[in-house]
């Protein structure tokens, strides 16, 4: 019985180092679920993904950040500088994806600038061989809302309904500006992935595992990149519905694109 409970107690052991227990240096366990307004810090290695810096630890950049949209992706506003944060879940590295959720080495809470586009060109690249990171940092566009906020503070049905067309029309446009750019096909268009600027002239879709690799924008691409926009952005016009009739549409800028 006293083996019995010696191996026993081995095995958990063993167990918990092999799953989470054994961290590497400095790095905090993961945490899986994010509230509004929760404080976290992220770490970003400023150099070749894997590759420590010199002889000992591996050096971090830490940003501390307050979640502003808690779901299976997190938005963080981060308070060192005026730039835009992104922490998702941890996905394994994949040597042909520029994506968000590349990273953080070690299996971190994944981080990224957020410049105005699906993917950060600045923060994570691909050189051949290594993921870089933090590399040509810069500065993250202004403040960004869900677009369901601008709908809600419209006074009318005519004047909510162009928003919601505008920023549906935008989704679909930047969509397949991904796809013509790097090759990658986002087919989940949701009124939750989206943010945009109050005058709707940049609009950022967070990819939240969802995208793909293709080879070309088919004409059955445009139509389900239609269709999912329909439907991912439904409940914005479910919410014109309650405002009161008539009104003036909105006229809005040109959708400004990121540079790639």
């Amino acid at each position: 019985m006293r083996l019995f409970s010696a191996c026993l107690f081995f095995i958990t052991w063993t167990l918990y180092l092999c799953l989470g227990g054994c961290r590497p240096f400095q790095l905090q366990s993961r945490v899986h679920q994010y509230a509004i307004g929760d404080k976290i810090t992220i770490k970003v290695k400023p150099t070749t993904l894997g590759v420590r810096i010199g002889i000992g630890t591996p050096k971090y950049k830490e940003y501390e950040c307050t979640v502003i949209e808690g779901r299976d992706g997190v938005v963080c506003r981060l308070y060192t500088q005026s730039q835009w944060a992104v922490a998702k879940y941890n996905k394994p590295v994949e040597s042909d994806r520029n994506a968000l959720d590349q990273a953080i080495p070690f299996g971190e809470e994944v981080a990224a600038l957020k410049d105005v586009g699906l993917y950060i060109k600045t923060l994570t690249a691909f050189d051949g061989k290594k993921w870089m990171v933090m590399k040509d940092v810069k500065v993250g566009p202004p403040r960004m809302y869900h677009p369901m906020k601008l709908a809600v503070e419209a006074n009318t049905q005519e004047e909510c309904n162009s928003v919601v067309d505008a920023v549906m029309e935008r989704s679909v446009e930047m969509t397949e500006f991904w796809i013509q750019e790097k090759d990658l096909y986002q087919d989940d268009l949701k009124s939750n992935n989206c943010f945009v600027t109050p005058n709707l002239d940049r609009l950022t879709l967070i990819d939240h595992g969802r995208s793909r690799r293709v080879t070309e924008l088919t004409q059955d691409m445009k139509v389900d990149i239609q269709i999912s926009s329909l439907r991912g952005f439904s409940a914005l016009g479910e919410k014109c519905n309650e405002k009161p009739k008539g009104g003036q549409k909105r006229e809005f800028p040109r959708l400004i694109k990121p540079k790639v």
